[in-house]
């Protein structure tokens, strides 16, 4: 069933389109009119647009269309060696955190958006195994409970740090 729908600017637009598959710039159209240079962040692969694009639908609202659908390719290569965080010394989330917060001053909303990005990661972890070490899964299980200390009571957080501790490397 394809649906497409607009959602007016307003407050919490970005928490409302949070879900959407905004992950990669090749599946997204906006008005060149509505970025600014400053906005793209070079020095940063995983978030490059993101201000552009939530200043973007901010202020003219989002359009959303399913099913359509991108290619990709998965590589043991490239980007993912950025969940490495010991050689990068920080969680990729971060900065997606910090420019989150210069357009939402609302802490409620904030915490809302900054869970659903960490359920991801937690549902992640297993796969994130097979690119990294056991080091780096307790290190993203240490950065999970900092951003959301909810996580260190958590039996599905727990169940997916042991499965990502036991599965090996490679199958």
């Amino acid at each position: 069933m394809n649906h497409t729908f607009y959602l007016p600017p307003s407050l919490d637009i970005i928490n409302k389109t949070m879900d959407w598959k905004i992950g990669f710039i090749s599946g997204n159209i906006f008005r060149r009119c509505l970025i600014k240079d400053s906005d793209l962040l070079e020095d940063d692969i995983w978030w490059i647009y993101f201000r552009a694009v939530y200043r973007a639908i901010l202020s003219q609202g989002a359009v959303y269309i399913s099913e359509v659908g991108i290619m990709a390719k998965i590589s043991s290569e490239g980007n993912i060696s950025y969940i490495d965080l010991k050689k990068n010394k920080k969680f990729h989330l971060e900065k997606l955190f910090e420019i989150y917060q210069k357009f939402d001053h609302s802490q409620e909303r904030f915490e809302k958006f900054k869970k659903n990005k960490l359920d991801a990661v937690v549902a992640a972890l297993p796969g994130i195994k097979f690119y990294t070490s056991n080091i780096n899964i307790l290190l993203f299980a240490r950065i999970i409970i900092k951003h959301h200390r909810s996580y260190s009571t958590n039996l599905y957080f727990w169940g997916q740090v042991i499965i990502a501790l036991i599965l090996p490397k490679k199958i």
